[in-house]
């Protein structure tokens, strides 16, 4: 039996027309025929108020760090178009790993760009010096890591960047400290040869040998 708050309702309507309000009725109770055109009004959409929203997909990507072999998410991992990591397309170590792997390089080598380089290699990661610049220039502005702000440049446009695909792809290192060391080591070549002088003596021996040189 429909009912009476119902009833009441579909009485007081403006179509007061008797066939109407049986339809309306048997909307109610039945539901609407199948194929029907015009959606019922005022039936409530979503879920009701106060029932949470819980997913169907409880599967989480998860991943298990090589280094400290902890479960993690994949938003812990840096992403990589190498080849050796095509299974998932993420490196094979977590986020702060790859800091403490860029660590343990600066106090052996205390120099970034080569400490980036090593990174780099280890990880199968392309190493390019227009990303390194930029990366620099993200960890100033950002307050972050060399390591953190290389990564970041990396994986920015990564199809468009030009840097590469792996290790393979890389710049080669040319580090500023052994730039710096060979600018010491000529200059200090250049230092001795101020006192150079050409004496009679150094010419007489400097015949000599190119005769001896040529009658061979």
């Amino acid at each position: 039996m429909i009912q009476l708050d119902i009833f009441i309702h579909l009485t007081i309507a403006k179509d007061t027309n008797i066939k109407t309000i049986c339809k309306r009725v048997e909307v109610i109770i039945l539901g609407r025929p199948k194929g029907a055109k015009n959606k019922p009004k005022n039936i409530p959409k979503g879920r009701p108020v106060g029932v949470k929203h819980v997913s169907t997909n409880t599967e989480v990507s998860k991943k298990i760090c090589t280094a400290c072999g902890k479960l993690q998410t994949s938003k812990n991992f840096y992403n990589t178009p190498s080849v050796l990591f095509k299974h998932d397309g993420l490196v094979c170590i977590c986020k702060d790993c790859v800091g403490l792997l860029f660590d343990s390089y600066m106090r052996k080598h205390d120099s970034y760009k080569k400490s980036m380089y090593y990174t780099c290699r280890k990880l199968d990661i392309p190493f390019s010096m227009s990303c390194y610049n930029g990366g620099e220039s993200h960890a100033q502005k950002a307050d972050w890591a060399i390591w953190q702000g290389y990564m970041k440049q990396l994986n920015s446009f990564r199809d468009n960047n030009g840097y590469g695909m792996c290790f393979d792809d890389s710049d080669d290192l040319v580090d500023d400290n052994e730039i710096c060391d060979s600018l010491l080591a000529d200059s200090e070549i250049d230092a001795s040869m101020k006192d150079f002088k050409v004496t009679p003596e150094l010419i007489i021996n400097g015949r000599i040998c190119l005769n001896v040189i040529f009658c061979f």
